[in-house]
């Protein structure tokens, strides 16, 4: 069982962390046009 949940919180932080690169490549490229 603890493995399972080990695995899952994993799994868990590794989707955050893809999903923040989204968001900041998403916000660089809306904020784009406002910096030129």
């Amino acid at each position: 069982m603890a493995a399972a949940v080990d695995h899952a919180s994993a799994h868990l932080s590794s989707l955050l962390s893809m999903l923040d690169r989204i968001v900041d490549a998403t916000g660089k490229k809306y904020a784009g046009p406002d910096d030129e």
